[in-house]
């Protein structure tokens, strides 16, 4: 039958089994190649991750019961793994939807998370510099040191410059931009590679 003229998905499988879900929330900038560095390391766990103050991470267990009297306390997917066993049948775990043939979302057809124009840490040396091409557009865009601090120009006078450890903002350009990310000793002091993290998206 026809569905409804306000609808824009319809519910195609529902897919049953036992799952454990960890739901995590940061800002863009420690969700690329940062979070990607938090989880290869070694023993890093979800209670680390929330006392880092970076992220927010929720946990649920669907079909699922302790095994023993510690499970509460586990903080990783391995202990979890180890601390939990399926309950009972299969349960709901995931819903598929499908847009309805010939429907389009109200809101467009826009991803809810971009693809990144830059998403990417560097290593910048004293004296030394990076630089990225900007095409012509609206962007949000974020930079995070982690020691001194960098020099951050535009060639395009409109956008915010300076020396900073943190910067963010959101600029347009009507021409293609180079964005210059440098290590100043004359301005910071001298001492190791400067380790940046750069983070670019279209708005």
């Amino acid at each position: 039958r026809r569905p409804p003229d306000q609808a824009m998905y319809y519910l195609a499988a529902i897919r049953y089994g036992h799952a454990y879900d960890a739901v995590i929330e940061g800002d863009a900038i420690d969700m690329g190649t940062s979070l990607e560095a938090t989880f290869s390391g070694v023993g890093v766990s979800v209670g680390q991750m929330v006392s880092s103050g970076k992220y927010k991470v929720y946990q649920r267990g669907l079909g699922l019961k302790p095994s023993g009297g510690g499970a509460i306390f586990v903080s990783n997917p391995d202990q979890i793994q180890n601390a939990y066993t399926a309950d009972g049948p299969p349960v709901p775990v995931e819903l598929i939807l499908h847009l309805v043939p010939g429907r389009r979302p109200r809101h467009g057809a826009r991803d809810l998370a971009p693809e990144p124009l830059l998403d990417l840490e560097v290593s910048i040396g004293e004296r030394e510099s990076y630089e990225a091409q900007i095409p012509p557009g609206s962007y949000a865009w974020k930079i995070l040191t982690r020691d001194k601090g960098v020099d951050v120009s535009w060639s395009d006078s409109g956008c915010r410059g300076g020396t900073f450890r943190m910067v963010d903002g959101v600029c347009r350009f009507r021409t293609t931009t180079t964005l210059r990310v440098f290590n100043d000793p004359g301005l910071l002091g001298s001492g190791p590679s400067e380790r940046t993290h750069i983070y670019v998206e279209r708005r």
